[in-house]
């Protein structure tokens, strides 16, 4: 991790082995390099306290000094990682108006016990890398695939279906060369000149899959420890430990938001103004909206998709013969299976609109796993406070009770 790092007086320290970093704002004064011990820190043959895996290394830069010419040093601090509960609650607003500041139970978020915060804590410093390594590896891959396509033939002016259709055949020629298959056919050629490179992209991408596997090993424990995942996370298909983990990570304390709203609109999932939430190039609106397209997309890749295929059921056929029709197979399904039903009429109802405008099979598709994700961010909210989860119940703000069912309509 961190094994040295100069400290104000110009000296080089060493910092804990494991600990995560964390880069604090300039301060006037810099604090010493002393070691501030957590829980699980334990003294040594001198009486020292030993750093553990739990601290934080907190790197802060002093402010400039008036002596020109003088260089600025980071000094270090080793801090544990847990905080106090903050009583104050999120104070994101969904953009709604109304009763938005109204939460269920009471006004007052539901602290969280200092363990708790602790796993939290840790959870999101897990994010942070596993963040960094996907990010990395997609790097790598989107390289080689590039790579690829230039021996296949891509050229700029391609028209959109054929770039589609070499993109996918790059993808195979990847996988086929990764898995130590034979390239035949028109892939023999290409195969023989770019094997060497993938498979040399490959290994050297090995440290961050192997890093990025034991990051979600860890997450995958840690969301375990969490009261809500025995209480109600373990009984919810298609949300698994690390679906639970990216939640936390991305969003902190559950019950430090005082309604459901805000943590929507944390998540990139809130309506702002009557439209869904989404990145704006005004200035005014980007902030009003505070969209965040990475972690929205966590929510589409760890949470929604994999809630869809653990709550609904696909139509089974024979040929041409449906034996069984598509349905749910738990609330959020039906949560799923009502919206899609009630949002397909616009199809029809839009067709003569412009293309921003028309409601098609995809638009509708998106919508309900939209309300269906909200739905169980919803209960993940109210169990974390101590409320029962609402299951297939119709997805409003629970601080607007009276909220008509055409709340949400406009939302993608």
């Amino acid at each position: 991790m961190l094994n040295e790092i100069q400290n104000g007086d110009g000296l080089v320290s060493d910092a804990c082995e494991g600990a995560a970093i964390v880069f604090l704002p300039p301060s006037p004064q810099a604090p010493s390099l002393t070691p501030i011990p957590s829980s699980g820190s334990v003294p040594d043959g001198d009486g020292q306290q030993k750093c553990d895996a739990h601290h934080v290394v907190a790197v802060s830069t002093p402010s400039p000094a008036p002596k020109r010419g003088r260089s600025r040093k980071a000094i270090v601090k080793a801090t544990p990682i847990e905080a106090t509960p903050s009583s104050t609650p999120h104070t994101e607003t969904a953009g709604n108006g109304g009763g938005e500041n109204r939460a269920i139970g009471s006004a007052t978020p539901r602290p969280a016990s200092p363990d708790l915060s602790h796993t939290i804590a840790l959870i999101g410093e897990l994010q942070v890398r596993r963040t960094f390594c996907i990010k990395q590896r997609n790097r790598m891959n989107n390289a080689t695939a590039a790579l690829i396509r230039r021996f296949l033939g891509w050229q700029f002016d391609m028209p959109e279906k054929e770039r589609k259709a070499l993109n996918s055949r790059a993808a195979a020629v990847m996988a086929l060369i990764e898995s130590g298959k034979e390239l035949t056919g028109e892939f023999a050629s290409v195969g023989a000149v770019v094997a060497p490179l993938v498979l040399a992209a490959a290994k050297s991408r090995e440290p961050l899959d192997n890093m990025l596997a034991e990051t979600e090993r860890e997450m995958r424990k840690l969301s375990k420890a969490l009261p809500v995942w025995k209480d109600w996370a373990l009984g919810v298909r298609g949300l698994g430990d690390l679906g639970l983990a990216v939640i936390v990570a991305e969003a902190g304390d559950i019950g430090s938001y005082a309604t459901v709203s805000r943590l929507w609109k944390r998540l990139g999932l809130a309506v702002i103004n009557g439209e869904r939430q989404q990145r704006k190039s005004d200035a005014d609106l980007a902030a009003e909206h505070g969209y965040n397209p990475r972690r929205r997309a966590e929510m589409f890749a760890v949470i929604g998709d994999p809630l869809f295929r653990g709550q609904w059921r696909g139509a089974k056929t024979e040929g041409d013969v449906v034996i069984a029709p598509a349905g749910p197979i738990g609330p959020y399904g039906e949560v799923y299976g009502r919206e899609k039903a009630k949002a397909a009429p616009r199809i029809e109802a839009t067709k003569e609109l412009t293309a921003a405008q028309r409601w098609t099979p995809a638009r509708v598709d998106k919508h309900a796993r939209r309300l269906m994700t909200k739905a169980l961010l919803r209960d993940l909210w109210r169990v974390w406070r101590g409320h029962p989860p609402r299951g297939s119940h119709e997805v409003v703000p629970e601080d607007m009770p009276n909220a008509p069912a055409t709340d949400h309509t406009v939302e993608t």
